[in-house]
């Protein structure tokens, strides 16, 4: 015969304060999302909106006593601020990738005809210079793309001047497209032909390296290891600057490890920052002035995050005990 069962009966106080907590915690992954978002220029105004006014509505259904659905919103709701948050993060390294591979085309196709227009005894524009450097310049690709498109267009067209046979309809078609600047997928395509592609290149790491650090890192480190992988961009090709290539990779996939946890601990922080919000103790406050004197001092605000969440769930046991007492004192009393 089993022993006496022990129920622990969760008082109305205790379950309001659990979907508080979820409630923090989606907020404080919100704003983060948010933030990322916005830095890097995606951030969709209508989805801010909503998400503002489902907190909102979240906290009066708590108040109204609907707990578990403020429990399975939550929970869907965090989920989905956390795969677009990765989505957002995916897409930006695809776009420095894409924008590698554009890069690698456009520069070779700016220097065939750099060669071509030499070798016509005739010098090389400033601008198609430009382009055919363009992975040790920083410029803009989309401006590459167009001045190549135009050089490519008279060379074109000077060729079919040139040659007294009647030109085919497919080289009057890509003529055609070259002067109105419909270039887009022909170019690219007809670029892709051209260049030789293989993924494991020093040089195709190292700018997608480079693409990477600006987009994801605009810290201070990010901005140091950005100078140095510039400078070793700029070094003659080589042994030593492969193995020089291959250590700034390792360093980086570190780095990536610790903006993630960096990312993490904003999180946590601003998590218990919020719930302090609602807490009058001068403990709570103390914590909280404290946590924003840490600033991007990792290790500090690693401490100070610990202390305050041990702080609230202390204070969370302490109020639960108290309620607990006070409702078993209330059905004591109504008993008489």
């Amino acid at each position: 015969m089993s022993g006496p069962k022990v129920v622990r009966v969760r008082t109305r106080e205790e379950r309001a304060a659990d979907c508080l907590v979820l409630i923090d915690g989606l907020r404080a992954s919100i704003e983060h999302c948010e933030a990322f978002a916005r830095h890097h220029d995606c951030l969709d105004s209508n989805s801010t909106q909503r998400r503002a006014a489902l907190v909102l509505e979240l906290t009066k259904n708590v108040e109204a006593g609907a707990f578990d659905a403020v429990r399975r919103i939550c929970e869907e709701e965090q989920a989905a601020v956390n795969f677009q948050r990765e989505q957002i993060e995916r897409d930006v390294l695809e776009q420095a990738a894409s924008e590698v591979v554009r890069k690698r085309r456009t520069q070779h196709l700016a220097q065939a005809l750099a060669q071509r227009i030499e070798a016509q005894g005739q010098s090389v524009p400033l601008e198609l210079e430009l382009a055919r450097n363009i992975n040790s310049n920083d410029g803009n690709v989309e401006q590459a793309e167009r001045v190549v498109a135009k050089f490519l267009a008279s060379q074109v067209a000077g060729a079919a001047r040139d040659d007294t046979r009647k030109p085919t309809d497919a080289q009057r078609q890509l003529a055609d497209s070259l002067a109105t600047g419909d270039l887009g997928q022909s170019l690219a395509e007809w670029a892709a032909r051209r260049a030789t592609e293989t993924s494991g290149d020093a040089n195709d790491r190292l700018h997608r390296l480079i693409a990477e650090v600006e987009r994801l890192d605009p810290t201070e480190v990010g901005r140091q290891m950005l100078a140095r992988a510039k400078t070793v961009r700029a070094e003659p090709g080589g042994g030593l600057r492969t193995t020089k290539i291959d250590s700034l990779l390792l360093e980086w996939a570190k780095r990536r490890h610790s903006i993630g946890a960096e990312a993490q601990l904003a999180l946590r922080a601003r998590k218990v920052l919020i719930a302090f919000g609602r807490l009058e103790e001068q403990r709570a406050k103390d914590i909280a002035r404290r946590l924003a004197a840490a600033g991007t001092n990792m290790t500090e605000t690693e401490v100070v995050v610990a202390e305050a969440e041990a702080y609230l769930t202390e204070h969370a046991r302490v109020a639960a005990a108290v309620q607990r007492r006070q409702a078993v004192l209330r059905g004591l009393a109504s008993l008489g």
